[in-house]
């Protein structure tokens, strides 16, 4: 591409986003990325990380490894790592590095972070983070990512910065038909966040959006408007029964069904993840209560699923992939079927009581749960939820108090008796509010970083859209060779006179009246002045020989081929900065201020890098044109 016309993305002005909260708030920090296949197999790197990997001990925490050894989790000298679970960073001790050292017969620390800690780090990851049938299945042999909020398995995406081979070579060791492929290089990355904070307007819609107001105004400046439903809601929706266990919660819940399956009620069993759907489809299976499972592994029946959910006796198990813009009909999907025989189903369902939600534990957030229960009720109909939670379930384990365990251990509570409690529901929504503001923080804190990238970002995709626009480029060019020049004349201060000539040489030929005699007695400004008047003779030269318009052609795609090098180098290198960074601060230091002083120092690299090769290349390149493009070659 050489100008702007050849731009394919129109000026963004505005955007209208459905489902705008699982667009700017669960996908924020999703990246979209441009790549292609990075040339270096680093295969056998990933499967040797992770045998080594699954040969040491650490401790995974939400409150970082200070507050964990502080609590007695943890020591440096009994473990080889911590994982902070809230931004999925690592801290390696000094037991672990040695222990890797070893393993890996690395001969000092420097080998072992030039060539091997990023590998490492990524296997950890991969083995205490990410879980088949959780945020992964293996579909064809390969791993696919299942989306954390909808429940939907994304063909095409993987994982960045080699944790999706991480995955591969671990499940490849646990026996599974899959094989590590070669890593991607990324020309370009921007988050859903950013990218959607550039459009000058932006609005959306969605039916989950109120719980999520204050993030959607803090982070992109939208105002939330409630509109009333069209038709009174005439859904039932019950409080939560509480167990103590998990067990005895799934085993009311089977009981439930099996009373309303009798009944000829339909229902919709919601739950968090496949290996979960799986487990309930298990215990209605030795029930004999035929149901159909709706999961990532199973995506492809899902329309069809969908569409009879709303049927007579039918008994649906499905992770939350279902809770986002489904129309389940009461009666069933009538496409294809006699109208007549339709109406009666459908009028029968409507009197038994219609559609029955089951959620089998809360979710983190309290839109997620009123994603499930409206598939009851839609368009005014006849419908029912009910929520079943256990002490054991994650929301409580994490964010919950000690008074719904102090209640569920008042005497003569067995452990199949729930608990159907205003006060504990509203402490479970306490729980969920805790749990919102702490993924809201994470967001926060996961956007102050990607911040800085992005603010780098706009400098050079300015820089570039200013050369696109075919904007004469000649004066910056002569700037830099100044500031190149000037730079090396304080650089080789003391040196002799005939390397600083030597170097300058390597920018463009001197004549022979500028030598060694003619760097005596002046300063360094004195001497750039007068090179400066050999540079722009020279330019002219150039220009006279090839041509004005073919030299602004040869500065724009020498200028625009050396920025695209070095941004995609600096990427990875910032890449790297941010996610070592916690091995690098020290106690009680601020990592964001780390970084940013790591990523201003990069990039100031990343520029002089930039000017440097563009300085010493202008004057040794020439175009060679083709029938159906225009290309940079080397003079000899």
């Amino acid at each position: 591409m050489l100008d702007l016309n050849q731009i394919v993305q129109r000026d963004l002005n505005y955007a209208i986003i459905d489902e705008v909260d699982n667009i700017l708030i669960d996908n924020a920090q999703t990246p979209i990325i441009i790549s292609s296949p990075g040339g270096n197999s680093t295969m056998q790197k990933y499967i040797l990380a992770d045998k080594v990997v699954r040969q040491l001990s650490g401790i995974i925490t939400d409150v970082g490894d200070n507050e964990a050894k502080q609590n007695g989790i943890g020591t440096e000298n009994d473990v080889d790592y911590f994982i902070d679970k809230k931004s999925k960073t690592i801290r390696l001790t000094q037991r672990g590095i040695l222990q890797i050292q070893n393993k890996l017969n690395l001969e000092n620390l420097r080998e072992f972070q030039l060539n091997w800690e990023h590998f490492i780090r990524q296997a950890i990851i991969a083995h205490q983070l990410y879980k088949k049938n959780r945020e992964y299945v293996i579909n064809m042999g390969k791993v696919v990512i299942v989306d954390e909020f909808t429940g939907h398995i994304i063909f095409g995406r993987r994982y960045p910065r080699g944790l999706h081979q991480a995955i591969e070579a671990k499940e490849m060791a646990n026996g599974e038909r899959v094989q590590v492929e070669e890593e991607t290089r990324i020309y370009a990355t921007i988050t859903f966040q950013n990218y959607f904070r550039l459009y000058h307007k932006l609005a959306g819609m969605t039916g989950t959006a109120i719980t999520e107001a204050e993030e959607l105004h803090r982070f992109y400046n939208l105002e939330v408007v409630a509109i009333p439903t069209n038709k009174p809601m005439l859904r039932q929706d019950s409080i939560d029964k509480i167990y103590k266990n998990e067990q005895a919660k799934f085993n009311q819940i089977v009981k439930e069904v099996e009373k309303l399956h009798k009944e000829g009620r339909p229902i919709l069993i919601g739950t968090v993840s496949v290996e979960k759907s799986e487990m309930v489809s298990d215990m209605l299976m030795r029930k004999g209560i035929r149901h159909e499972v709706l999961n990532a592994k199973l995506h492809e029946k899902e329309a069809y699923i969908v569409a009879q959910a709303g049927r007579l006796g039918v008994v649906t198990v499905a992770t939350n992939m279902v809770g986002r813009g489904r129309d389940i009909v009461l009666g069933g999907n009538p496409g294809g079927r006699d109208l007549k025989e339709w109406q009666k189903e459908h009028d029968e369902v409507v009197q038994d009581g219609g559609l029955h939600i089951i959620g089998t534990e809360r979710y983190e957030a309290r839109r997620f749960d009123n994603q499930l229960r409206s598939l009851a009720g839609i368009r005014g109909d006849s419908g029912s939820s009910r929520f079943y939670v256990s002490l054991e379930d994650d929301i409580l384990q994490r964010f919950g108090d000690d008074r719904v365990g102090k209640i569920m251990a008042l005497p003569g509570l067995g452990e199949d008796v729930p608990i159907e409690n205003s006060l504990v529901n509203r402490t479970i929504e306490s729980a969920q509010i805790r749990a919102e503001f702490y993924r809201m923080d994470l967001r926060k804190q996961q956007s102050l970083y990607e911040d800085v990238l992005n603010n780098q970002r706009k400098i050079i995709y300015s820089e570039r859209r200013k050369i696109l626009s075919g904007t004469d480029i000649k004066t910056n060019v002569l700037s830099m060779i100044g500031e190149e020049i000037l730079e090396i004349l304080r650089r080789q201060i003391g040196e002799p006179n005939e390397r600083i000539i030597a170097e300058i040489k390597t920018i463009l030929p001197l004549p022979k009246e500028f030598n060694e005699k003619s760097l005596r007695i002046r300063d360094s400004n004195e001497i750039k002045d007068r090179l400066m008047l050999i540079v722009e003779a020279f330019y002219k030269s150039r220009e006279r020989e090839l041509g004005v318009s073919d030299m602004r052609m040869l500065e724009k795609l020498l200028f625009l081929r050396i920025i695209d090098l070095y941004w995609v180098e600096h990427m990875a290198n910032m890449d790297n900065a941010r996610q070592n960074i916690g091995s690098r601060v020290i106690s009680q230091g601020n990592p964001l201020a780390v970084y940013k002083h790591e990523a201003y120092e990069l990039f100031e690299g990343m520029m002089k890098g930039v000017r440097h090769d563009l300085v010493h290349n202008i004057f040794h390149c020439t175009i060679t044109k083709h029938p159906d493009n225009v290309s940079l070659s080397r003079l000899s």
